[in-house]
């Protein structure tokens, strides 16, 4: 019996059976039941149940079929999750392949959009440069006459020129001032989206791995998401 007789609480033999609590007792045992309705002293009872050991086996049998099928589902879930390990890897990798294609040809696309920007701006900066350096071309001018008058010139020439430089002093200050109000610095930079910078600041929590449980048994899948 590899010590199924024996009460494993009390060490003693088993010698009555209480049918309310469906528990073999032994002397020990019985003191607990001793207001149970359907107490049997196992030497009486014995004979008449015979039959139902032979009744168990083929529901010992069924739970042995039963168990192997589990053990084998157990051994194929994880089989199964081995591979979807491995798929997860492809599925990163695919991904990482599609990021670097669309990041490749964004990239093209932002290099002829920076240039083409450029463009204009160098445009637009040659004009004002253009315009600043024919001032400083008329003022140079201006100093040689200056200079003549000044030293040789009657003062009806000096009152002229002194006229003539005040007004050429005015235009020109109009035209630096609209100058300093132009932006002259300028340089790019590169904006991403709402939810590529979330991404970005996720650092490698952007992918999650989940764990999936199927089938009668259990099947276990492994997915990732993209949060």
């Amino acid at each position: 019996m590899n010590g199924m007789d024996k009460c494993s609480e009390h060490g003693k033999g088993f010698e009555f059976y209480c049918e309310d609590h469906f528990k073999l007792c032994c002397t020990t045992c019985v003191i607990a039941h001793r207001k149970c309705d359907k107490l049997d002293d196992i030497a009486s009872i014995s004979r008449q149940k015979l039959a139902q050991l032979h009744g168990l086996k083929p529901s010992l049998l069924k739970l042995k079929s039963d168990a192997d099928a589990f053990v084998a589902e157990c051994k194929h879930s994880e089989e199964e999750l081995n591979a979807s390990v491995e798929d997860v890897s492809k599925d990163v990798n695919e991904m990482t392949d599609r990021m670097i294609k669309l990041f490749d040809a964004a990239k093209q696309e932002w290099l002829t959009e920076a240039n083409a920007l450029k463009s204009e701006e160098v445009k637009r900066l040659s004009i004002m440069q253009s315009v600043s350096t024919k001032i400083m071309e008329e003022i140079i001018q201006l100093f040689p006459m200056w200079s003549s008058i000044a030293d040789l010139g009657s003062p009806q020439q000096m009152f002229i020129l002194s006229k003539q430089v005040e007004e050429k002093i005015k235009n020109i200050e109009s035209i630096i001032k609209e100058q300093r109000i132009t932006q002259v610095s300028s340089k790019l930079a590169l904006s991403y989206t709402g939810k590529l910078s979330s991404i970005l600041e996720m650092g490698k929590q952007f992918m999650k791995v989940n764990l999936e449980r199927k089938g009668i048994y259990f099947k276990i899948n492994t997915v990732y998401t993209l949060l």
